[in-house]
């Protein structure tokens, strides 16, 4: 436990380039964000983007990190990075520090309200792809947060189909 005035604190477990333990320590970030901006600001632990694991998984890793609202660090050395997963940590230094709500305990998807913009996380935390029906209040327009890539209209629900399993992403919704 902890006594006395705090501005951070460590949310989670260290972290490894090792799939199971980001889901791991992932959960547990997500099962504390609502601490975020509360109690302190969150500290998930490093963004880790270099290694040699798939990209579905090193998204997965990425979205999970930007879902906490909490602090950034990358723990690679940067000057190693492909220059795709470099793009990734950029698009990162602009985390809005605001936790997703997440539909239920299971963190499948989650929206982001900050004031300029809102966003909706997907996380498939299976092996498998599935597909993803997310009701909506109004129309929207779906981008890829860390690509730009216009994902599609949708009026009545966000349907996306065969989401990699294993895979997350960041959705800037117009």
């Amino acid at each position: 436990p902890s006594l006395g005035l705090i501005t951070g604190a460590r949310a989670s477990m260290d972290i490894a380039i090792n799939f199971e333990n980001m889901k791991h320590t992932g959960l547990e970030n997500l099962y504390r964000s609502w601490q975020n901006n509360k109690l302190w600001w969150n500290d998930p632990d490093c963004l880790l983007l270099a290694g040699n694991l798939p990209e579905n998984q090193y998204m997965f890793h990425a979205s999970l990190l930007y879902a906490t609202g909490g602090a950034l660090l990358s723990g690679d050395d940067i000057t190693s990075l492909r220059p795709n997963r470099l793009a990734i940590l950029k698009k990162m230094v602009n985390v809005p520090g605001i936790a997703a709500e997440f539909d239920s305990d299971k963190f499948n998807y989650g929206w982001i309200n900050n004031h300029s913009k809102k966003q909706l996380v997907v996380l498939n935390w299976e092996k498998d792809a599935k597909t993803f029906h997310i009701p909506i209040e109004k129309p929207c327009t779906l981008i890829n947060y860390f690509t730009g890539e216009k994902i599609g209209s949708f009026d009545k629900e966000i349907v996306l189909k065969d989401f990699s399993g294993e895979d997350g992403c960041v959705y800037d919704i117009q």
